[in-house]
């Protein structure tokens, strides 16, 4: 029997499990994780395999993945055990590895941009008839809410990803003089997940 190949650098976990590579099984934190609360915030090193948890944890909770949840966990520890919570949620991901930190008006606007791709994409992964228009991140997000609640009967389950990714950029290094872009990302965060921590229909 050949060994499976070692998935280095792959984050995806539907692509991961169907082309046969090697998984440490981490499913086993679910249950934890469910009973820990709802704002979790995961701090590890670089390449200590988050993103590809948060991959993990968007496929078992996502209600359009229910047919295939035996394909994707039945060899795991939370296959075989699942909690109540398994294919529960809308899930909706952000990635914010991507955002440009130039100057404070391009990385708004990088971060506006990221922002209104994770939400079509969220649209159009579960067909939603929701209208969405490039407006401030804040607005945007509350506008999805407003319209999800109107239109749906379910819950919105919100992973991020390299949440801290674009501030660490903006960080001066030592001895340099402290950036406007502090200042900067300290606002888009606190305005932006502000409507996420107090929408009712959010666990994130």
């Amino acid at each position: 029997m050949s060994p499976k190949p070692i998935p280095y650098g792959l984050a995806d976990y539907d692509t991961l499990i169907r082309d046969g590579c090697t998984y440490i099984d981490k499913t086993m934190y679910i249950r934890s994780l469910e009973q820990a609360g709802y704002y979790l915030l995961f701090l590890r090193p670089r390449r200590f395999g988050k993103s590809l948890f948060a991959s993990m944890l968007g496929h078992y909770y996502d209600i359009g993945k229910k047919n295939d949840f035996d394909l994707l966990f039945s060899n795991t520890h939370i296959g075989r055990d699942p909690t109540k919570r398994k294919n529960a949620y809308y899930v909706l991901q952000f990635d914010f590895s991507g955002i440009r930190t130039d100057s404070p008006e391009i990385m708004l606007e990088s971060f506006t941009h990221n922002i209104h791709d994770a939400l079509f994409s969220f649209c159009n992964a579960y067909q939603l008839d929701i209208t969405l228009e490039m407006n401030s991140p804040e607005v945007q997000l509350s506008h999805l809410f407003t319209q999800f609640r109107a239109k749906c009967n379910g819950k919105i389950y919100v992973i991020i990803d390299e949440y801290d990714h674009f501030a660490n950029l903006a960080t001066p290094r030592v001895g340099e003089k402290t950036s406007p872009l502090l200042t900067s990302r300290e606002d888009l965060k606190h305005d932006y997940f502000t409507p996420c921590s107090l929408n009712p229909i959010v666990r994130t």
